[in-house]
């Protein structure tokens, strides 16, 4: 059954962008609208970041009726139409064969009709289409469940989790984004479907948990991966998850991922992190424990860098501990310096004044003076530092000497 509403609202600008390509489409005969996020966006008053547009033209029409396109899935019938540097995804309608991978068709049918290609998509919310005159058109309910914040599989759950087990993060997604709730039976399909999670790429499920970790109501989502098994069966994120959904604080996908880090020394087996993000991952996640009930310090400021301490501070928010933001503040402010280079005795000075003094021992007394400095018991002046740094060289000649 087929719903049609006449809107009044202001229409987005990219929306307005876009019905040059709806207009163009039909002035050749064919039938196009916009379709998905962009419409259920729209009647939500929500930004509206990218448009995609259906129709019954082919891919081909679509490539001769416009001048810039890029041929982006053509064997899914995509086709980016750049218009003044804007970028819509045109797709025609089409049905979809059997996912033996579950994540995308074996093979795909391209078709006339609406209809077809609706029913083939993941939830109510996401199937509205609208016209070049704002009229929106409802195959399968999704005004209702848009109105009542639900999200609902289109027709059997369970098929729809089997064809593309990514749908079930999808789902945590739009309740992290919107706040809104799984239908029930569409709840026990992810339960059942959990499992198969693990043949999706992990580069889509983080992408996925990103976008989650970034939204507004994502304590919601992952409250609700927990609740229903999906976390378990998530690479046996359980109880790291569980500790997320039980935050005192907000937090972003750093502070998350930082969070999992706690529980999971492998998360950098499960995921696929750079080794710079990793890295900064290990810190926060490091600093904040050595923190949780000990206050930073001077150095630990100068080392870890103010960003860093802050990140861990906010785990450490997240986690039910005391805040320490005015204090790291004050200790990066009090800083005698703020960064190595700023010691008026160098590397060359320790060549000069410290003789004989061995090639290795240059960075030993360097590290040396920054931390007598940093903490406060030597002033950053040439004298005071050139009597400690033959002080920490009388040292290492005793060490290597025992």
């Amino acid at each position: 059954m087929c719903s049609i509403i006449f809107l009044v609202m202001r229409m987005h600008e990219l929306l307005e962008q876009g019905k040059s390509i709806l207009h163009r489409l039909q002035a050749a005969g064919h039938e196009a609208f916009f379709v998905g996020g962009a419409v259920r966006d729209h009647l939500l008053g929500r930004p509206i970041v990218d448009v995609d547009i259906t129709t019954s033209a082919t891919v081909d029409t679509v490539a001769e009726l416009f001048e810039k396109t890029i041929l982006t899935g053509a064997r899914y019938g995509t086709v980016t139409v750049l218009l003044e540097g804007t970028a819509f995804e045109v797709t025609t309608y089409r049905a979809d064969g059997d996912y033996t991978d579950h994540r995308r068709p074996d093979t795909v049918h391209f078709t006339r009709r609406l209809e077809e290609d609706l029913k083939r998509r993941d939830f109510t919310i996401n199937q509205l289409v609208m016209d070049s005159e704002n009229r929106v058109a409802d195959h399968h309910n999704g005004l209702e469940d848009l109105k009542n914040h639900i999200i609902r599989a289109i027709g059997v759950p369970s098929a729809r989790f089997e064809e593309d087990a990514l749908r079930m993060l999808r789902a945590f997604r739009f309740v992290a984004k919107l706040g809104f709730t799984i239908e029930t039976e569409t709840l026990q399909a992810i339960e059942r479907a959990a499992p198969s999670i693990r043949n999706i790429a992990i580069e889509r499920i983080q992408d996925e948990l990103v976008r989650i970790f970034k939204s507004e109501h994502a304590m919601s989502a992952i409250r609700c991966m927990v609740d229903c098994g999906f976390a378990q069966a998530l690479f046996d994120l359980e109880e790291g998850l569980s500790a997320l959904a039980a935050a005192q604080a907000p937090f972003d996908d750093t502070l998350a991922f930082a969070l999992l880090y706690r529980h999971y020394a492998n998360l950098g087996e499960i995921f696929k992190f750079s080794q710079k993000r990793l890295k900064h991952l290990a810190s926060i996640s490091h600093l904040a424990a050595m923190t949780e009930t000990a206050q930073f310090t001077p150095l630990t400021v100068f080392n870890e860098g103010l960003k860093t301490c802050l990140k861990a501070n906010r785990l450490n928010q997240l986690l039910g501990f005391a805040d320490q933001t005015a204090h790291l503040q004050r200790l990066a402010a009090e800083l005698p310096i703020q960064d190595a280079r700023e010691l008026v005795f160098r590397g060359q000075d320790i060549l000069v004044h410290c003789q004989p003094v061995r090639k290795r021992w240059v960075g030993l007394i360097l590290n040396g003076l920054v931390e007598a400095v940093v903490t406060g018991r030597v002033p950053n002046d040439h004298e005071p530092l050139k009597a400690y740094a033959k002080r920490l060289k009388t040292n290492l000649e005793k060490s290597d000497n025992a």
